[in-house]
């Protein structure tokens, strides 16, 4: 991963990676590299936790037939919200 972004001369990598059943981290985690290799090039790498897992259906029973649409509507639409609320700021 370092390795591109020296490669492709880019100083920042965002990391995006599924909720867990028994974890959710609502903060990004982030760190800084100096690579010595390269210079000390500075790469900041950002790390995103993304609401995949729609953990109402692990607790509860399906009482009826949904189409897989309706199932996940939710959960499509609080991916797309975290979505913007990392890349937006990027672009104001």
């Amino acid at each position: 991963m370092l390795a591109y972004a020296v490669r492709f001369k880019v100083d920042e990598i965002i990391l995006f990676y599924p909720n867990t059943i028994s974890q959710n981290q609502e903060n990004e985690t982030s760190l800084s590299i100096k690579d010595a290799l390269a210079d000390n090039k500075e790469i900041l790498i950002r790390a995103f936790q993304l609401p995949i897992i729609k953990r109402e259906l692990l607790s509860s029973p399906l009482n009826e037939k949904p189409s897989l649409g309706e199932l996940f509507e939710s959960t499509k639409q609080d991916l797309k919200k975290r979505i913007e609320e990392i890349f937006i700021p990027m672009f104001d």
